[in-house]
């Protein structure tokens, strides 16, 4: 008979999937690891247990299948093993190498590790990572509870350093929807800024920066950005100065804040190219030598635009000329400062780009939820420019676009910068149509671009245009007059709409593409704007586009 606690729990001596459980190793908010016997070898696993909650859904169990066979396939010294994985009396497991010892978490607790210890975990913690993104695997979350600390293998042998848990658990976050709980919170500690929009697509950069928030806070006893909240956390890895260890602790060698300042920047064309790059340069501030390393070229993932530049128009320039030096005047007046109102429904997007602002002495006038309120707000405070969303309540169709024609008919001293999520062209052409002196329409990764972003509203502000190069792109490559709305579709908006056909959820439609719900949902939305399926009391617009998308498929 299986032995169990009383709260359900296997207890010392049970049985389960096969494995003798001997004792509870951890808990935590995905599930329980416990110390268990292989079934038929001399062994000792780590048997990981996964709450009931994360099983109920088949999307969940499809992602966690999918993200632990990824992990099976790479076998290095410096990589827990997974041996297998299942799921039995309706809970998920897996079976995983034993590793006898802490983690750099525990060890952390005792304070600040020293310099050449923390160098060594670096540096072998990037081995694993470098090999794993050459397996095509990313981790997505680098941090020292990941991290396990070993007895040397023999006598004159380093430390072990191993790392765990890849990629699992934040699969298990987005595909249950647990970023919607405080569970979430703790994967995002070491998090890199393009972690924080949905619609970015990650690489191994991101890994990288996530190595070196562990080479900052092995160094100095704490982590680079503190923060128990999304918000504080957001604002911290996308706003905050770069912090230097040697602030922290003077007696480390300066040359460590260069690693970290690089490791840790926010543009990740900036960072290391390579995790090896980046554990050089940290043996090097170690010793005092010098490195040479040239950044390893990293190809733009597809589809992902977050590796180009904008491209600025002046008003009487070529369309594609990149933007010159801001200009020193505007309006006639060099010493006032950028009045701008924002407009957003999201109020953590718009209190963000507002203390952005702010520390870049642009003075933030107003800001609005919805389109009513941001003309009220214009024609209040007559500010030299309106950053505004495309989408907003109560439709979030057009409600943004609707509003900056409106300032451009009724305030014409008014500049408009658009935001948007994704390429809206039909929208860009119906506005230059009125003329692009003062207009900018810029995709939303570009606000993390704090310098690039603060010179596109000086120039748009100043009778300038900026247009995103994705939307020049795809301007260039439209579609002829005769084409049909669903040709217009982008390639990952063509893969939601075919999950739709199969009536499939957001949710499963997420786990199949890898995607957050959110971000499904707006890939959704989108699909519904291109094929002019407005909102109607009497019509369902996920049928609608089904049928849409039936009837150009079908011979």
């Amino acid at each position: 008979m299986v032995a169990v606690s009383g709260n359900g729990a296997p207890g010392p001596g049970s049985v389960f999937a096969g494995y003798t459980i001997e004792r509870l190793l951890g808990a935590g908010g995905m599930g329980s690891i416990y110390l268990a016997q292989h079934p038929h070898l001399p062994r000792k696993v780590a048997l990981k247990l996964l709450h009931p909650v994360l099983t109920a859904d088949d999307s969940v169990r499809a992602r966690f299948e999918l993200e632990a066979d990824h992990a099976a396939r790479l076998e290095h010294a410096n990589i827990v093993q997974v041996y297998d994985r299942g799921c039995e009396d309706g809970r998920l497991w897996i079976a995983m190498q034993y590793v006898p010892g802490t983690n750099a978490a525990a060890l952390l607790r005792q304070g600040p590790v020293p310099p050449e210890r923390a160098v060594h975990i670096v540096c072998e913690i990037g081995k694993a990572l470098d090999y794993a993104h050459q397996a095509g695997v990313l981790h997505r979350d680098v941090k020292p509870t990941n991290i396990l600390l070993a007895e040397p293998a023999g006598p004159g042998e380093p430390e072990r350093v191993l790392l765990t848990d890849f990629g699992i658990a934040k699969a298990l976050d987005e595909a249950s929807g647990l970023t919607r709980t405080g569970t979430f919170v703790g994967s995002l500690q070491n998090a890199a800024p393009e972690q924080f929009d949905t619609t970015v697509a990650l690489d191994r950069r991101t890994d990288i920066y996530s190595l070196g928030c562990t080479l900052y806070h092995l160094l100095t006893g704490r982590p680079p950005y503190s923060g128990d909240t999304l918000p504080k956390l957001w604002h911290g890895h996308v706003r905050s100065p770069i912090p230097r260890p040697s602030e922290a602790r003077p007696d480390l060698p300066k040359a460590f804040d260069a690693v970290v300042a690089r490791a840790l920047a926010k543009d990740r064309n900036d960072r290391y190219g390579t995790c090896r790059e980046l554990t050089a340069a940290a043996r090097a501030a170690l010793t005092g030598e010098t490195t040479t390393t040239a950044p390893a070229p990293v190809p733009a993932a597809a589809g992902d635009d977050t590796l180009a530049r904008t491209v600025a128009v002046d008003a009487a320039a070529e369309p594609t000329r990149v933007a010159a030096p801001r200009r020193a005047a505007r309006r006639g007046d060099s010493a006032a400062p950028l009045r701008v109102v924002l407009a957003d429904d999201s109020v953590l997007l718009r209190e963000g780009i507002s203390r952005l602002l702010s520390d870049e002495g642009i003075d933030v006038v107003g800001e609005a939820g919805d389109a009513a309120a941001l003309l009220a707000l214009v024609a209040d405070e007559r500010p030299d420019i309106a950053v505004v969303d495309i989408r907003m309540p109560p439709t979030h169709t057009t409600e943004g676009i609707v509003a900056a024609a409106t300032i451009r008919a009724d305030h014409p001293d008014t500049a408009v910068v658009l935001l948007s999520q994704y390429v809206e062209t039909d929208h860009v052409m119906n506005l230059i149509a009125d003329g692009a002196a003062g207009l900018g329409y810029l995709l939303k990764d570009r606000v993390a671009d704090i310098d690039e972003f603060v010179d596109t509203l000086h120039r748009v502000a100043e009778g300038g245009s900026a247009i995103d190069p994705s939307v020049v792109s795809r301007l260039v490559t439209r579609p002829h007059r005769d084409s049909r709305p669903i040709d217009t579709l982008s390639t990952r908006e063509r893969e939601v709409l075919a999950l739709m056909a199969e009536g499939r959820s957001n949710r499963a439609i997420g786990a199949a593409l890898f995607l957050g719900e959110r971000t499904v949902e707006a890939h959704v939305r989108a699909i519904f704007l291109k094929l002019g399926l407005h909102p109607e009391p009497e019509d369902h617009r996920r049928v609608l586009a089904v049928l849409k998308h039936l009837e150009a498929t079908t011979p």
